[in-house]
């Protein structure tokens, strides 16, 4: 079975609902905004089929410190000895 993504409608506040919700609340971000979640992501190009984003220190959408998943490098799992 695949891995189904929330929609743009229903958005993060989805992972708080159901039989084993992932959050009991959505978290904000480090300087207490709520995350802007795009399904599907808004670069073309982008390897993710969605995207999180952070409107950063100014709480500005747009703006050069948002900090967006695309740009996250997750390190590869290390392998077992």
């Amino acid at each position: 079975m695949g891995v189904r993504y929330p929609s743009q409608t229903e958005g993060l506040k989805s992972l708080t609902i159901g039989d084993s919700p992932t959050f009991d609340v959505v978290p904000k971000d480090p300087w207490g905004e709520e995350y802007i979640y795009f399904l599907p992501a808004r670069n073309p190009f982008n390897a993710a089929e969605f995207e999180v984003i952070s409107k950063g220190p100014d709480r500005a959408v747009g703006t050069a410190d948002d900090v967006a998943s695309e740009r996250l490098q997750v390190p590869p799992s290390p392998t077992p000895p």
